[in-house]
């Protein structure tokens, strides 16, 4: 359905009452579908999310006490009660949880409950309760007649009996595809058994999976899945699958959950039928488009910032312009550059909003949520009120302090606000129209910034009278219309006092004589002018919606493989060379809370995260902590990895407690011996490939007596320990770039900071969006790294039960930040046996006990409280453990024991300092280089939109008479020359600085870390090239 290029085949949706091929439009409304990445609103929280998902799908007969109790359920069965009034977040802004938000996006499909629904690796980023509970969901939604299709890569044991049907594929190749009752027969008679014990859908994917770890185990895996995808292959060719007995078979009342069983909340083909109109649409648009724009305070706050300040600067320039010749020339110079001068510089903000607004746009676009036109509008109404009131403040401050014209000083006032907010609404038409065209902030930037001058060239100041070709151009500029209404309010009928010995420029003392000047009949009234503004705003919106109905900009491009002619050698880098300490990790008495004070009518709020922890993560073992989405585990890794926590406006974060490295407190000493793996994985360079990406990394953080050549051999090595291999030379890919996967990128930032071996390895689900082969391979790895003794601190979502053994220490942690269990992994499953919560069977997974057993069942009444009050027993449970011994010895609890204090102190005697500016800035440079090249539109605009701009300067500027009109033509494009052209350079530097500024900040917490000096000499000296060559061109053009 999305258009992809398909070589071969088709898909066909089938109406189960007529039994006829559905339309691609009709069955585009029945499918809802959920992707891998979340796209939400950042400032709605999470019942206002799934609210205005549910208004703008659901049937409009429905009331709105049907609809709330439609989200109260959705948020009931997805975990989702606790956070519930919490803001979703973003980079700048702390919100829910990265589980929360994968359940939140399922939810925003799940409440409008389409026919068809599709789902993207659900379960990614989920924790194993929450993952089986979002599956029996889904496979109660399918038992009501719904079709449910999903991608799945670490399904637990007990989720097995849920599925009806499995598609095993292999790098595009079907391994299986059928019943559920008939893979593990299928597999049995190709001579490949599930072990006793073994989660089946675990011995599904390692049996299909290619392990590329080392040449042996790779030529073994791809003859085993290739045997496989043939047999598979010769299955189909030979036609023993008997469709029509299958067909038989859908048919009887136990072969198939029957499609008469409605649900109970409504119906989805009156939900097809009775969508919400267009009023309705924009009713809720709106209301949602507000609150995002409102508690959205720094925008809002920048806009009015920016406008004071403005404000001060131009009226302080202009401050308290003389009547006399000079005074005159100044006050035409601002009364053309009044309105220019500002919003020439928002036009960046406005391409920039909307280029990151319109993805999710995009997103929602294709679920058919809502029309274009609601949504523009909709738009357009949140910014009014910031649309009125900056350019306001910008105004008055402007025209009071340098006293424009002080008679009748009200409407004049009023009249030019009235211009400027007209011009603003222009502004904001020229973006969205740009940003309509590619979603791209550079090409979009290019595309308005000549349109931008094109309407500045043509408003009729920097050039009086333009040739005839370009004349028309006039009509589609805001500035022609405001600069006629501004000097018109200034000049028109106004006498100036100029001094007696002004006789030369006696002429300029009569306004109307500087009107007829720019050539302007200042008898025609400003209402034609305003006409003509507002009409021009209306046709760059009509335009854009036109746009973006038929066309779509946005989409992802797919990045084709990248020859690498340096593929490394296979010799490592010395151990001598990569000698780290020994460092214990311990947490004593770590509590964090979050505020928001209240102020009248707004009320504090106040959320505990982590609540008195007392843990201890010994050197040379893997110490894992599991826990449900919200238990803080993120939070507790930021802390550990001395992450800045941003607790959003007018909110602060309270901590106590302490951190100890090798028994000594923490300082940037220790903290340099740590690598985090964050869950975000967008700071890597979109156009690098995987192995370019590890090259780089290994140049940058191996130590300097390394040779270059065994550092590239360390990052091929480690390219293949983590199973990169196949993508090593595909481009990592961006938010509109298509590259690797999720689950390789994930891989990627492990690779990237296992590259050093770092003393202490913080990693935050270093197995999310994995398939359960690979994550096991992870999982050994890292286990490999602890054995040198390494600490290794990982928080994992979805182990399975290999994986668990390789666990040498487990952390449990509640929602709330409460521990229920910290010590060995071999005393867990003993601890709570003698709590009274056996293991459910011998063969069940003890990952998934420990974690149904601290998991409230979010599904009200009696499941609901009962698991609290486990939970509750749990935490106050060890709570007693922790404080009746504090020490050394261990502390009895009937089964095991549970070390909770460190042995004897150690000494940190090494630590990672700054790469230094020799090796650093020629890896920058080349790093940066390469990845503008293949840029090809930001390396074209960086190169060449200053020679475009004067060859556009030669449209209206031909050859310079010495006459008046040559004069005022001279001054135009100096102007011009001096203004845009270096408002061009920002634009440029705004499209290439902002991800290499983010790479370097994450760097600068890492050990590739080095000065600030040499990233700005880097930035500095790749900016020199084209500036030099733009200056060039520009100069022998326009000279």
């Amino acid at each position: 359905m999305a258009d992809l290029p398909t070589l071969a085949g088709q898909v066909a949706y089938v109406s189960p009452h007529s039994g006829s091929v559905l339309s691609k439009n009709e069955a585009r409304r029945r499918i809802g579908f959920v992707r891998q990445q979340d796209y939400l609103v950042e400032c709605l929280t999470v019942r206002e999310t799934l609210t205005y998902a549910a208004r703008l799908r659901l049937p409009t007969s429905l009331s709105k006490e049907a609809l709330s109790l439609i989200v109260e359920q959705t948020l009931d069965e997805l975990g989702l009660r606790d956070a519930a009034d919490t803001v979703v977040g973003g980079p700048l802004r702390k919100g829910i949880s990265g589980g929360e938000k994968r359940r939140l996006s399922i939810g925003c499909v799940l409440v409008t409950l389409p026919s068809v629904l599709i789902l993207d690796e659900p379960t990614s980023g989920l924790d194993a309760y929450t993952s089986y509970l979002l599956l029996r969901t889904l496979s109660a939604l399918a038992r009501r007649g719904r079709t449910v299709i999903l991608s799945i890569h670490a399904p637990r044991s007990d989720a097995f009996p849920l599925f009806d049907r499995l598609c095993l594929l292999s790098k595009g190749k079907v391994v299986y595809s059928g019943p559920r009752s008939e893979c593990l027969p299928w597999f049995h008679n190709l001579g490949h058994d599930v072990e006793v014990g073994v989660n089946p859908l675990d011995f599904l994917i390692d049996v299909s999976s290619v392990d590329n770890r080392t040449p042996e185990n790779e030529e073994a895996s791809r003859a085993r899945v290739l045997s496989l995808t043939n047999a598979w292959e010769a299955h189909i060719n030979l036609g023993k699958e008997d469709h029509s007995a299958e067909k038989e078979k859908e048919r009887t009342p136990g072969s198939r959950h029957s499609t008469r069983g409605s649900d109970k909340r409504w119906s989805s083909e009156s939900a097809d039928q009775k969508r919400p109109g267009f009023w309705k649409q924009t009713r809720v648009l709106t209301s949602r488009a507000h609150r995002n724009v409102y508690r959205n305070f720094p925008t809002v706050l920048g806009l009015m910032f920016q406008g004071l300040v403005l404000g001060v600067i131009v009226g302080a320039t202009y401050y308290k312009l003389p009547e006399n010749p000079t005074g005159i020339q100044s006050m035409k110079n601002l009364s053309f550059q009044l309105i220019p001068g500002v919003f020439y510089l928002q036009q960046v903000f406005w391409i920039y909003k909307f280029c990151t607004d319109l993805i999710i746009f995009d997103r929602e676009r294709e679920d058919r949520l809502y029309d274009v036109v609601p949504w523009v509008i909709a738009d357009w109404l949140s910014f009014l009120l910031p649309a009125i009131v900056a350019p306001s403040i910008y105004m008055i401050l402007v025209y009071f302090i340098s006293e424009l014209r002080m008679d009748d000083v009200a409407s004049r006032v009023f009249t030019v606000i009235a211009s400027t907010m007209a011009v603003q609404f222009s502004t904001q038409g020229l973006a969205l129209l740009v940003s309509s065209v590619t979603r791209s902030f550079p090409e979009a930037s290019l595309f308005g910034n000549a349109v931008n001058i094109f309407q500045i060239l043509s408003a009729g100041f920097a050039i009086v009278h333009p040739p005839q070709y370009v004349k028309w151009i006039r009509w589609i500029s805001p500035y022609f219309y405001s600069f006629r209404i501004v000097a018109t309010v200034i000049f028109k009928d106004r006498i100036f006092d100029c001094p007696r010995d002004s006789q030369a420029n006696l002429d300029q003392c009569i306004g109307n004589n500087v009107l007829r000047g720019f050539d302007f009949d200042y008898d025609i009234n400003l209402g034609a002018w305003f006409g003509g503004l507002l009409g021009w705003v209306v046709a760059q919106y009509a335009i854009a919606c036109l746009i973006l109905t038929f066309y779509n900009g946005g989409g992802m491009r797919h990045a084709s493989e990248i020859d690498s002619h340096n593929r490394g050698k296979t010799t490592d880098v010395d151990e001598s060379h990569m000698t780290r300490d020994n460092i214990d990790v311990e947490v004593r008495g770590l509590s964090l809370s979050w505020e928001r004070r209240g102020h009248g009518i707004v009320k504090t709020v106040k959320k505990s995260i982590l609540n008195d922890i007392s843990l201890r993560f010994p050197a040379g073992e893997i110490s894992a902590i599991l826990g449900p989405s919200g238990a803080g585990k993120s939070t507790l890794l930021q802390i550990l990895a001395n992450r800045k926590l941003n607790a959003g406006p007018m909110a602060r974060f309270y901590r106590t407690g302490e951190l100890l490295f090798a028994g000594q407190k923490a300082n940037s000493l220790a903290w340099s011996n740590v690598a985090f793996v964050e869950q975000e994985d967008d700071w890597h360079l979109p156009s690098l490939t995987v192995r370019e990406t590890l090259r780089y990394a290994a140049i940058l953080r191996l130590p300097t007596k390394i040779p270059r050549k065994q550092k590239i051999a360390r990052a091929e090595t480690v390219l293949r320990m983590l199973g990169l291999k196949d993508c090593a030379d595909l481009p990592v890919g961006g938010p509109l770039v298509k590259g690797i996967s999720g689950g390789e990128k994930r891989r990627l930032s492990l690779a990237v900071q296992m590259i050093n071996d770092p003393a202490v390895l913080v990693v935050d689900e270093p197995t999310s969006g994995l398939d359960s082969s690979i994550a096991l391979s992870v999982m050994q790895v890292l286990k490999d790294i602890a054995a040198t003794g390494r600490t290794v601190i990982a928080t994992i979502h979805q182990p399975r039960s290999d994986i668990w053994r390789l666990a040498d220490n487990i952390t449990l942690l509640a929602k709330g930040g409460v521990v229920a269990f910290n010590g060995p992994q071999s005393d867990a499953v003993d601890y709570f046996n003698n709590l009274g919560y056996p293991m459910p069977s011998a063969y069940f997974n003890p990952a998934d006990h420990l974690l149904d057993l601290v998991s409230v069942d979010p599904r009200p009444g009696p499941p609901h409280d009962a698991s609290a009050a486990r939970v509750q027993r749990l935490t106050g449970t060890w709570h007693a453990v922790e404080r009746k011994e504090f020490g050394d010895e261990p502390v009895g609890n009937g089964g095991g024991s549970v070390t909770i204090s460190t042995a004897q102190p150690q000494k940190i005697t090494r630590g990672e300092g700054t790469t230094p500016m020799r090796i650093a800035l020629p890896v920058v440079l080349s790093r940066h280089w390469i990845s503008l090249w293949r840029q090809k539109e930001v390396l074209f605009n960086r190169w060449f939109q200053t020679t475009l701009m004067g060859a556009m300067f030669l449209l209206f500027f031909q050859r310079l008479t010495h006459g008046p009109q040559g004069a005022q033509d001279r001054i135009g494009i100096a102007m011009q020359s001096t203004q845009s052209i270096a408002f061009v350079g920002l634009i440029n530097a705004m499209a290439v600085l902002p991800p290499e500024r983010n790479l370097y900040l994450h760097e600068a917490q890492s050990s590739a870390r080095y000065s600030p000096g040499t990233f700005v000499i880097m930035y500095t000296l790749v900016e020199q090239a084209p500036q030099i060559f733009s200056a060039l061109v520009y100069g022998a053009l326009v000279g």
